[in-house]
């Protein structure tokens, strides 16, 4: 059995809906941005001569996992390799009754995550475990992740027992390359946000929800 993959469509009003989670949240969605932008500066977070207009782009693709149901639904989600917070941050600011996890291998990454939550009002519902994600005693709802990962490599590191479905914001070229070297029956659903984001940025990117569905492929 192969993979089940599908390429859907993104509409105007997905796009007008990630724009609401943002003009809504936006007074705290700055302000981490901010706080970012000094980190980044001390800390590479992001590339090093990062511009705050460019961490605003990063903010706001962020929130395209909120264009997931299994995001929206979920009471405890799972965000690895989340460097200086994304996209966990920007998601837990939007969803104010979710549960987050961040988590971080790197040391320094730790620390300003530590620094940063305070500061943001998030000490009560977000987490940081700095650690691989392999260590984490956790069964999130749901795993999401940005340009942190392979496939392959982030199911290899999560167990199906720990977790079936993951958000992937990743280049969509990549995806049918990665999903190949998977054993295990998945389903693939495809979003290109290039498609419906004129901005320069968005170009060769995706949101990708995965669910482990089988055992091995045929």
């Amino acid at each position: 059995m192969k993979h089940l993959v599908h390429i859907s469509p993104l509409t105007e009003s997905d796009r007008a809906l990630v724009d609401d989670y943002f003009l809504s949240h936006s007074k705290v969605l700055e302000t981490y941005a901010d706080l970012l932008l000094w980190w980044n500066s001390k800390v590479n977070l992001l590339s090093r001569n990062v511009s705050r207009e460019t961490i605003v782009e990063h903010i706001r693709h962020s929130l395209w996992v909120l264009k997931s149901d299994w995001v929206n639904n979920a009471r405890t989600v799972l965000d690895t390799g989340t460097g200086g917070g994304l996209p966990g941050i920007p998601v837990a600011l939007t969803r104010t009754g979710l549960e987050m996890v961040l988590n971080d291998i790197v040391q320094k990454k730790g620390m300003v995550l530590k620094d940063l939550l305070p500061k943001l009002e998030l000490t009560e519902r977000v987490r940081v475990q700095i650690k691989d994600v392999a260590e984490i005693n956790l069964n999130p709802d749901v795993v999401i992740t940005k340009h942190a990962f392979k496939i392959g490599d982030l199911l290899h590191r999560v167990d199906k027992e720990t977790c079936s479905r993951f958000v992937f914001l990743k280049g969509y070229t990549e995806v049918e390359k990665e999903i190949k070297q998977v054993e295990e029956v998945l389903s693939v659903r495809v979003y290109k946000l290039d498609e419906i984001n004129t901005n320069p940025f968005y170009e060769g990117k995706g949101l990708v929800e995965i669910e482990r569905i089988g055992e091995v492929a045929k």
